[in-house]
């Protein structure tokens, strides 16, 4: 009894830390609250061949928030790699901004 407790316990922790690991893909920290959910969610089986009712929802809320910041990551990897450094980008989006204000002004 006191296993499937624990079971569930952990079940429904890898369900919230899966939708931490999302909503902090906004703050660049999903990976981490993400691997802690989905070793977490993996745990919950126990020793039963079964998961918990939770598991397979904190197993998907995690690979999700474990892909949105692996992606976050790679894109923001690439775009400073095509400006060269975070200087130029941080340039070319200042330009590109008065740009877009300036032309917003004359409508």
């Amino acid at each position: 009894m006191n296993s499937d407790k624990s079971s569930s316990t952990m079940a429904f922790a890898s369900v919230a830390f899966g939708i931490i690991s999302i909503i902090a893909s906004c703050f660049g920290t999903s990976l981490i609250f993400g691997s802690i959910g989905l070793i977490l969610a993996l745990l919950s089986r126990g020793s039963s061949n079964a998961y918990p009712k939770n598991t397979v929802a904190g197993l998907i809320l995690n690979a999700i928030g474990i892909f949105i910041g692996a992606m976050m990551i790679l894109i923001s990897i690439i775009t400073i790699a095509s400006f060269g450094s975070i200087d130029n980008f941080m340039n070319a989006a200042e330009k590109y901004l008065d740009h877009y204000y300036s032309t917003l002004g004359s409508m």
